[in-house]
């Protein structure tokens, strides 16, 4: 991500931030109340769990929903049809911990699968119920705002484009939620950097908190407050035109957008062969001690036993049947053509051939990198 770039939206999110919050307009702020009646009445294994699901959901409605779809809708229907334990199931499945961003992107594609058949199945002529793929990622930002984002299409696409983040996050079937997270990370931390926005953002949640007879302190404290900042950004620099002055994003595919991929990668290439090479000197420096093992009897798969009768740095000099045999330490051990040392022998041994294989990856990925820049530059 550029950071320039968002900067400036930042900076014009910023500029009209109380307008953006005015109660008797956009009443922006409202995001953090509705994520926080979620969490307060979230609970997956209520008996009552149409109840309590309308509890959690009744003030993200005009969050997540629209004039034309209503998913909200279609969950509650579904519970209503006697379909409660099936569709609690699937909340399950959604929600349970995955650690790999890809995974929670299927699980989501299942959940809407899964809602999608029973509705289909009971009242296909409900189109407006079903839900896609946007509807279960935003039931994982309201229900764990703490390890999700909020996400609607174009204001990420938008936004996407205008702070040259490099990788494209997609949209329908090519969505890439690995992206997308990755690109709110990024957002996530310049806004953690910024102490007076978020004083600013707690004497707004002050406000709003005081307005439904709140302490402030239950939505300064909430979890993933500015998480929700990251989408209130994309949405409000989308719907406001938080662009306003900005130079427009380069065409992706033209040739400045193209200019701009290889300049990248160039910077890139240098931070990584600067990296990489630092590291690969600092494990040269240091001579790596080789575990002595002269006097040691091993054993040969095709010699059988014989004693170590000196060993000149790692190598191993072995009589078998009157003939000196050479071994490399630390191969012979961790490979298996030598047995029978002892487990603190083999323990080092694995320890340095560790160490001599990153050796050999930092050589390989430096010359690929220098091969790669001598192309580029």
């Amino acid at each position: 991500m550029n950071t320039n770039r968002f900067d400036e939206i930042f900076s014009n999110y910023k500029a009209k931030y109380k307008e953006l919050n005015d109660p008797d307009g956009r009443d922006e702020i409202y995001k953090w109340l509705a994520v926080r009646c979620c969490t307060d009445n979230w609970n997956i294994d209520a008996e009552d769990f149409l109840e309590m699901f309308r509890r959690s959901m009744h003030l993200s409605q005009n969050i997540i929903e629209n004039r034309y779809k209503h998913p909200i809708n279609g969950i509650t229907y579904l519970c209503e049809q006697g379909k409660t334990e099936q569709v609690r199931e699937e909340f399950r499945k959604l929600l349970s911990d995955a650690e790999d961003i890809r995974k929670i992107q299927d699980k989501a594609d299942v959940f809407q699968d899964s809602i999608n058949a029973m509705l289909s199945e009971i009242a296909p002529e409900k189109w407006s119920y079903e839900q896609d793929r946007r509807d279960p990622l935003m039931y994982l930002a309201f229900i764990k705002p703490e390890r999700s984002y909020m996400y609607k299409a174009e204001p990420a696409r938008v936004f996407s484009n205008y702070v040259e983040f490099g990788d494209d996050i997609g949209s329908g079937q090519t969505f890439r939620l690995d992206h997308y997270y990755r690109l709110c990370d990024e957002v996530l931390a310049e806004i953690e950097k910024d102490e007076d926005f978020i004083e600013m953002l707690d004497a707004e949640l002050t406000k709003v908190a005081e307005r439904n007879d709140m302490s402030g302190s239950d939505l300064q404290g909430m979890p993933g407050k500015l998480r929700i900042v990251v989408y209130d950004i994309m949405y409000c620099a989308n719907s406001a035109w938080l662009y306003e002055g900005m130079k427009p994003p380069v065409k992706k595919g033209s040739k400045e957008d193209k200019e701009r991929i290889v300049q990248r990668r160039i910077e890139e290439i240098h931070e990584l062969l600067d990296t990489e090479n630092a590291e690969l000197e600092e494990l040269l420096k240091s001579d790596p001690e080789y575990p002595d093992l002269t006097g040691v009897e091993l054993m040969n798969i095709r010699y059988g036993k014989g004693k170590v009768k000196s060993q000149d740095g790692h190598y191993l000099h072995i009589e078998y049947g009157g003939e000196d045999k050479m071994f490399p330490l630390p191969d012979c051990i961790t490979k298996g053509y030598l047995k029978g040392a002892s487990e603190d022998i083999v323990e080092a041994c694995k320890q340095l051939s560790d160490i001599n294989e990153h050796k050999k990856k930092l050589t390989s990925s430096l010359r690929q990198l220098s091969e790669e820049l001598s192309l580029l530059e």
